[in-house]
Formats: C-alpha cells, structure tokens, sequence
C-alpha cells in the first residue's frame, strides 16, 4: 500500500495490535486467499506484488531505524530554511510561485517569473538589512520612506485618507492635496 492511503482495504478491521503496513499486508493475503480462485479485473495486479514485497521487510532495530532518520532530519532543516535567512548566493533563496504572502522590495520588480523577482527583492532587502549595498549589481529600488507623495497631489477618485484635506475647497483635487501633503500642522493651522 502506498503510505498515507485512506481508503477500504478488506477485512482489515478484524486485525489489531499491529502497525499498519502489517495489519494490510495480513487483510490482503487473507483477502487473495480467500477469493484469490475467483480472480477478477477488480483486483489489481500491484496486490498480489505487495505480500512479497511486505515478507521481503524485516523489522529493524531501533539503533539501524535512528540512524536512518538522522540524515533525513538534516535534509528537512535545510529545505525548510527562511529565504530571509538565507545567503545571498543560496540558489534555494526565493519564494516558490504561488506565495501569497508579502514579498518585500518586489513592488517595483517586473518582467521577470516569480521566483526570479523574489530572489532579487530578497537580496535587495537583505543588502537593505545589512546596511551595504551590492558592488557588482549597482542598481537598486527607490525608497519607500514616504505614504503620500508630497511634490504631487493624489489622483481623483482616491478614496483613503488625507490629513489636512479636510474643509479645503475652492481648487482642484489635485492641488488641493498637494497644499495639504505639502505644509506642516503649523503651516496648515496659520492658513486656516
């Protein structure tokens, strides 16, 4: 049986105190011999391979079964490491398409396939993190230090806050944000 299989296996309910690649390699010699004279296409032919395949195992030591799940438990750590964490020349370091999470300094990154665009951000964001800045790749994203643009104002139909817009008229959208972007609370209140 294939691990993991949740399926009907015939009288496997009958049998106890055994694990369970046991219990089915039993339920399914006693099920081929029981009806194994009335052979029919129901019956796969990878059933008759299994109880070889199960008289072939042998239990195993605890000793031999730990230093078998020693090198796995390795391998797991290192798949299962943070692309954060990362270095920069892990080739393992990107988000695998279909990330639905937020992938840091990717917003300004197209044209790429997705793990190519969230490697690059990730460096991006790690040289940002460490403070220096890539010799080789001199290029890098602008910064997002700044919610509102404050040398432009926001386009019509924006629908989300703006401090200082409120009671201002007499003007475009446009300007009228800019002057509320663009002044501080002291310059806004000497206006008012």
């Amino acid at each position: 049986m294939i691990p993991g299989y949740t399926g009907f296996v015939p009288q496997a309910q009958f049998i106890f105190a055994k694990n369970r690649s046991q219990v089915w390699a039993e339920a399914l010699n006693d099920f081929t011999q029981w009806y194994g004279g009335q052979r029919s296409q129901e019956l796969p032919k990878e059933a008759e391979g299994e109880k070889d395949m199960e008289k072939d195992q042998e239990p195993k030591l605890e000793a031999e079964l730990e230093t078998e799940k020693e090198p796995e438990l390795g391998q797991e750590a290192e798949q299962k490491a943070s692309p954060y964490s990362m270095d920069d020349r892990d080739p393992r370091k990107f988000f695998m398409s279909g990330f639905t999470g937020y992938v840091p300094r990717a917003r300004f990154l197209f044209g790429s396939s997705f793990p190519v665009l969230s490697n690059q951000a990730l460096q991006e964001f790690g040289q940002m993190k460490s403070g220096g800045r890539s010799q080789k790749d001199p290029k890098h994203l602008p910064s997002l230090s700044r919610t509102y643009p404050q040398n432009l104002g926001l386009l019509p139909k924006y629908g989300g806050y703006v401090p200082g817009y409120k009671f201002q008229f007499g003007r475009t959208y446009g300007h009228l944000t800019h002057d509320a972007l663009g002044l501080s609370t002291i310059q806004k209140q000497l206006l008012a």
